[in-house]
């Protein structure tokens, strides 16, 4: 086969690919579950392809759910990470590290039983504002793609996905939600390797910094999203997280020129 004709079979391979319902599921798998990695979604996919919301044994356990007797656990891999100090201009701080991976097995909420989860009702930014372009134009400038799409598939606002530089927000919402979307997002990408629920208090905070010197505030969003990923986390650990929280404030308004536009 020369390569002529082996471009040709892999492009009918991938239309094939984009219209068959693995790649629809794959698709909506990738919306659902934006914080996996794409290894885990192909996994998630072959084992569970309706999967809606996943979890570990023990963390089903803890919102007084539990696994069904005789269900298969869906196998996954997971970083296993250790904590280690750094010095930063003379400020030390906790970074996080990956020495390898780990299978682990993680179950759909239809694979549990016991009590229903919470319906909690989620809260968005009505406001409007007048400075979402220059927003749009401030990360376009960084060298970022946006895409903005029409349906949201779990109730998500936007998602990433890190090695790349594509921000996906949703376009239904107020100017004002989507300007801090963006940036929230766009936070994510800055960050390396750090937990789950460390990493949303990080981001969404970050958020909140940026729009307020931006003139927006978003303190009572910023304060429902933190407290939903607190967790078990008193003020006092949380407060403690704001020092990389204004980094990436710094680091936006550094690469973005934002504020010299707006001195203009």
């Amino acid at each position: 086969m020369d390569n002529k004709e082996a471009t040709e079979r892999l492009e009918q391979a991938f239309h094939r690919w984009i219209s068959s319902d693995d790649f629809q599921k794959l698709e909506r798998l990738m919306r659902v579950f934006h914080h996996y990695s794409f290894h885990n979604l192909i996994l998630i996919l072959f084992q569970n392809p309706e999967a809606t919301r996943v979890a570990g044994f023990n963390s089903w356990k803890k919102l007084n759910r539990f696994v069904k007797k005789g269900e298969k656990g869906i196998m996954i891999y997971a970083p296993c990470t250790y904590k280690y100090k750094t010095n930063e201009e003379g400020e030390e701080r906790i970074a996080y590290g990956v020495s390898g991976f780990k299978p682990v097995y993680v179950f759909d909420v239809s694979q549990t039983e016991g009590e229903p989860l919470d319906d909690v009702q989620e809260s968005h930014i009505e406001d409007e504002y007048e400075g979402f372009q220059m927003i749009v134009d401030a990360i376009e400038k960084m060298a970022y793609t946006i895409d903005f799409y029409d349906e949201s598939l779990t109730g998500e606002k936007g998602y990433v996905r890190k090695g790349t530089k594509i921000i996906h927000v949703l376009n239904t919402e107020s100017t004002g939600q989507k300007s801090s979307t963006l940036l929230h997002e766009w936070a994510h990408l800055q960050l390396g390797n750090m937990e789950r629920e460390t990493e949303e208090i990080v981001v969404q905070t970050a958020s909140y910094f940026i729009m307020a010197r931006l003139g927006l505030d978003t303190s009572w969003y910023t304060a429902q999203y933190v407290h939903g990923w607190a967790n078990s986390k008193n003020w006092k650990e949380i407060s403690k997280l704001f020092s990389a929280s204004d980094k990436l404030c710094k680091k936006f308004f550094d690469e973005s020129g934002v504020l010299n536009a707006l001195a203009r």
